[in-house]
């Protein structure tokens, strides 16, 4: 594919070859050779020899690369769900990766409970998983759908 020479805002104009997105999909498939924890787009940009802040700028005029992206930010999700549920990641910097690269945040609600004989007793602990916007914070009334108690 011929090698196209753009002004991607401020700056020296960029290099950008489409067949960089093929790189980007074979990376997606491979990325366990580089013996990283999860894929990164950081990694992919190494792979096809780009630098990262050229591929952000690119992925905004090119909906192509910037499916690309959303494909390793996909990947990157599934590996850190399955990998933090068998306790292969530390849950603390799963929690991390997840609210920085996916708006996820986690909220814990417990609540004490009167029992029949007038004693206090700790209700479950719910922990709500919900997507947040850069810079949100969530308060109880941000809270919908359904509870659902651990067992």
């Amino acid at each position: 594919m011929p090698i196209s020479k753009e002004k991607l805002g401020r700056g020296r104009p960029t290099t950008w070859d489409d067949s960089y997105i093929d790189g980007i999909y074979e990376y997606i498939d491979n990325w366990q050779v580089y013996d990283d924890a999860i894929p990164t787009v950081e990694r992919a940009a190494k792979h096809i020899g780009c630098k990262l802040s050229s591929i952000y700028a690119q992925s905004k005029q090119n909906t192509e690369l910037a499916e690309a992206l959303g494909e390793i930010k996909q990947a990157q999700k599934l590996v850190l769900l399955n990998a933090s549920l068998t306790g292969e990641f530390n849950s603390n910097i799963a929690k991390l990766i997840f609210s920085a690269n996916h708006a996820l945040s986690e909220k814990t609600i417990s609540e004490s409970h009167h029992t029949s004989d007038g004693s206090m007793s700790q209700a479950p602990t719910m922990i709500y998983l919900q997507g947040v916007s850069a810079g949100q914070s969530l308060d109880d009334d941000d809270l919908e759908g359904e509870e659902i108690p651990l067992q």
